[in-house]
């Protein structure tokens, strides 16, 4: 698999489980945002994969999820 590939890859699977946890915890994007001092609009741009995160805005989500920063990235980890 190409780089390229690859990292669109974990992306989408990243922006996936985010999305599924915050819609599980019955959060609305802002809260979510606010939780983890992040804008909404980025935080909308990572849950589509359109946007790359720094590992500190993943440590910032995960402690706002409440979930383990490995949990973020596991393929199907999150229903």
């Amino acid at each position: 698999m190409s780089q390229k590939k690859s990292a669109h890859r974990v992306r989408r699977i990243f922006g996936d489980n985010v999305r599924t946890l915050r819609v599980n915890q019955g959060r609305s994007q802002e809260a979510l945002a606010e939780a983890a001092h992040l804008s909404q609009q980025y935080l909308s741009e990572v849950e589509h994969g359109k946007r790359s995160i720094g590992i500190d805005a993943v440590g910032q989500l995960a402690d706002a999820l409440g979930v383990s920063l490995a949990q973020l990235f596991v393929e199907g980890a999150i229903n």
